[in-house]
Formats: structure tokens, C-alpha cells, sequence
């Protein structure tokens, strides 16, 4: 998890990646909510974000499995990459 700024908001910005021989274990899924939950507890007022690859369903899914909701209004941010991403940010506690 970096802090990152996105649309001249302050974000935190959750990455991950798993060799593909751990993959659809559950530990990124486990390791990604640990992490959050103690993210929320340090970084009270910033939104938590993840960027997606377009093609990537299983990240997508992941995230979507985290509790992100997807936002196409932001569709292809960044712009100036190689990679066409979709934009999550974490559902606001009330």
C-alpha cells in the first residue's frame, strides 16, 4: 500500500500480486483485508483505491470480494500508460 495522489485527492493506493502457483488460495484475499483493516485504523481520512488492469476479471473480482466498488466514470485512468485500468475505492463507513 502506497499514498498516491489521484484526481488531486490523497489516496492510498492497495497493490497486489501473487506468483501464479499461489494463486486462487485465498491468501491475497486474507493478506488484502489485514491490511486494510489496519489501514482504516491509521489513515482514518483517506480513501483507500485499487487499479485494475481492464482485462484482469480475477483482480477485478478480488476487489470487488474486498469490498470496492467499481467506478467507471474513471475508466482508462491514467490516461499516458500502457495500461487501460479501472478504478475501485472503498466503500465510505458510515
Amino acid at each position: 500500500m502506497s499514498i498516491r495522489k489521484f484526481n488531486n485527492i490523497q489516496v492510498l493506493n492497495l497493490a497486489y500480486r501473487i506468483s501464479s502457483e499461489f494463486q486462487r488460495k485465498g491468501f491475497v484475499f486474507e493478506a488484502c483485508g489485514a491490511i486494510i483493516e489496519e489501514a482504516e485504523k491509521v489513515f482514518t481520512d483517506i480513501p483507500i483505491m485499487v487499479l485494475t488492469k481492464r482485462n484482469n476479471m480475477p483482480s477485478f473480482k478480488l476487489a470487488q470480494k474486498l469490498g470496492f466498488i467499481y467506478y467507471p466514470e474513471y475508466d482508462g485512468y491514467p490516461e499516458k500508460t500502457i495500461y487501460i485500468c479501472l478504478v475501485f475505492f472503498m466503500k465510505v463507513k458510515e
